[in-house]
């Protein structure tokens, strides 16, 4: 929790560095309540070829991004359990829909594709539970259910072990 906070803070550092035309610039007025001295670090941080570097990897990668969602920047998992306090209880595949769609239409083409693929095979006559059809359609990846977070590994000792939905975290066990 207090990496995260930092990582936020430190985006609201840099996002006032890219105010300035030149770190020089930048380095003569420090961001609220920061001294002159960290200022300055930070803005030799800021202006460094690694910092620069890193930057601009990560703002490729996220262009990449075929799927985002609307729920910002809170996880997934608080999502769901906002949604089971307020008394709604959805399964993964309806949760794909409330955290990828509005009234306004699907945050991307993918995510649209994605779940129109997960309703025709739950209109389908199958005996797939809805947590099947999510984690076929979502190809999961080890230890990382897309559009659901990272997920808890559960190893099942022996199949009598029925385990409750609540204990996997909201990710899908093998």
């Amino acid at each position: 929790m207090l990496s995260r906070r930092f990582k936020g803070y430190k985006h609201e550092l840099h996002k006032y560095y890219q105010t300035f035309n030149s770190p020089d610039e930048a380095c003569e007025k420090p961001f609220n309540d920061v001294s002159a001295e960290d200022w300055e670090l930070c803005c030799q941080e800021f202006a460094s070829t690694k910092f620069k570097k890193t930057s601009e990897a990560n703002t490729n990668n996220r262009g990449k991004a075929e799927i985002n969602h609307f729920s910002g920047s809170k996880s997934f998992v608080r999502y769901q359990h906002e949604l089971e306090d307020d008394g709604e209880s959805v399964g993964p595949i309806e949760f794909w829909k409330k955290t990828h769609y509005t009234e306004k239409g699907w945050k991307t083409p993918m995510a649209q594709q994605l779940y129109e693929e997960m309703i025709e095979i739950q209109s389908q006559p199958s005996p797939m539970t809805e947590d099947e059809i999510y984690k076929e359609v979502m190809d999961k990846k080890s230890g990382y259910a897309r559009g659901r977070g990272v997920s808890l590994r559960i190893l099942l000792i022996s199949t009598a072990v029925d385990v409750p939905r609540d204990s996997c975290w909201y990710g899908l066990p093998d």
